[in-house]
C-alpha cells in the first residue's frame, strides 16, 4: 500500500491574557494567590496567570494536558489538570475544537450486559460470548467490543478511510503519539493520564482504532516525532 507522509500542524496559537506576573525575592517564595482559580482552554491556546505574592514556583500536575512556564499556561491535550503557584492552585480544563467522532465505551472490566445497556441506542449487529459489534454513528462505521473472563478488555472504532484527515486531528488533540511502525502500518498513542493505549491500523477502505488499558510488547515505544514541545501525529494513510 502506498503511504504519503502527512504532518498535522495545529493552527496559529490563540493567546488569552488573564493577568500579569508578580515578582519578589528569588530565594524566598512568598504566600500569595492566583487571580483565577479555574480556566478553560482549547488545545494550543494559552493563558497567563498572575501570582499575587513574590517569587513563585510554577508546576503542572500533568504537562501532557497543560504545561506552565513563568505563569503562561498552554493547553496540550484534552483533559483536566491543576497548575500550582507555590500553594495557590488553578484548575485547567483543555478542550478540542475537533469533535467529529464518538469514541466507544471504555470502562475496562465491564460486563457484556453493562456494555449492551450503554449501547442500547445503537443497532447490535453481532454477538457472541466474547464479542459485541454495533453499527456506528455519523463518521463511525462500527464499534466492536471484546471480552474475556475479566470483562471488557479491548474495543475498536472502525472509520471509513475518507475521514482520515478529520480522524488525525481528533486523535492528535486527545492522545500523545508514541510511535509509528511503517511495516505494520500501525500508529501507537496513549492518553495523557496513560490509562488508555490506542493502536491505529489501516486497510484499503477503513481505519481501525483499537483501545486498551495496556500496550503491545511488539510495538516500539521510542518517541516518534515532536513539533516544538508538543507531540504531533504525522501520518495519513494514502
Amino acid at each position: 500500500m502506498k503511504i504519503n507522509k502527512y504532518v498535522f500542524f495545529v493552527s496559529t496559537l490563540c493567546c488569552v491574557f488573564v493577568s500579569s506576573c508578580g515578582s519578589g525575592d528569588d530565594n524566598n517564595p512568598q504566600e500569595g494567590s492566583l487571580e483565577k482559580t479555574s480556566i478553560t482552554l482549547y488545545v494550543e491556546e494559552t493563558a497567563h496567570l498572575t501570582y499575587s505574592g513574590g517569587k513563585c514556583m510554577w508546576s503542572s500536575d500533568n504537562d501532557l494536558i497543560a504545561k506552565v512556564e513563568n505563569g503562561t499556561v498552554t493547553g496540550e491535550h484534552v483533559g483536566t489538570t491543576t497548575i500550582h503557584a507555590n500553594n495557590a492552585i488553578c484548575t485547567v480544563t483543555v478542550k478540542s475544537k475537533y469533535n467529529d467522532f464518538v469514541e466507544p465505551y471504555r470502562v475496562w472490566g465491564a460486563s457484556i450486559a453493562t456494555v449492551k445497556n450503554v449501547m442500547s441506542s445503537f443497532t447490535l449487529q453481532q454477538q457472541s460470548l466474547t464479542l459485541l459489534m454495533y453499527e456506528g454513528l455519523n463518521k463511525v462505521d462500527n464499534y466492536v467490543y471484546n471480552f474475556n473472563i475479566t470483562g471488557l478488555y479491548y474495543c475498536t472504532m472502525v472509520v471509513n478511510y475518507s475521514y482520515n484527515d478529520a480522524l488525525v486531528r481528533y486523535l492528535n488533540d486527545r492522545y500523545v503519539l508514541v510511535s509509528y511502525d511503517y511495516d505494520k502500518l500501525e500508529g501507537v498513542m496513549v492518553s495523557p493520564d496513560k490509562s488508555i493505549w490506542v493502536v491505529s491500523s489501516v486497510n484499503d477502505s477503513s481505519i481501525g482504532i483499537g483501545y486498551s488499558n495496556n500496550h503491545s510488547e511488539s510495538i516500539d515505544f521510542t518517541p516518534f516525532v515532536q513539533q516544538g514541545n508538543r507531540n504531533t501525529v504525522d501520518y495519513v494513510f494514502r
